[in-house]
């Protein structure tokens, strides 16, 4: 019995290892994915992401305004 418990003990041990291992190289990608997402702006590029945000979040507004007037928002 005591033997099992070793191998069972031993198997997820093993597993735990290669999942670490797996996770931390796809870790070492989505920080670069991330530090390109919020890469701060130039002061030249502000204004165009600011109305090309602007201009889709007034058509969500319109596109949801009438389910908020008929109350199934």
């Amino acid at each position: 019995m005591k033997r099992l418990i070793g191998m069972i003990v031993a198997i997820i041990g093993v597993a735990s290892l290669v999942m670490g291992i797996v996770f931390i190289v796809q870790s070492n990608s989505g920080k670069k994915q991330v530090a390109d997402d919020i890469a701060p702006l130039a002061l030249s590029e502000v204004n165009a992401r600011y109305d090309a945000v602007s201009t889709l979040n007034a058509q969500f507004i319109a596109a949801e305004e009438p389910k908020i007037q008929a109350q199934q928002a």
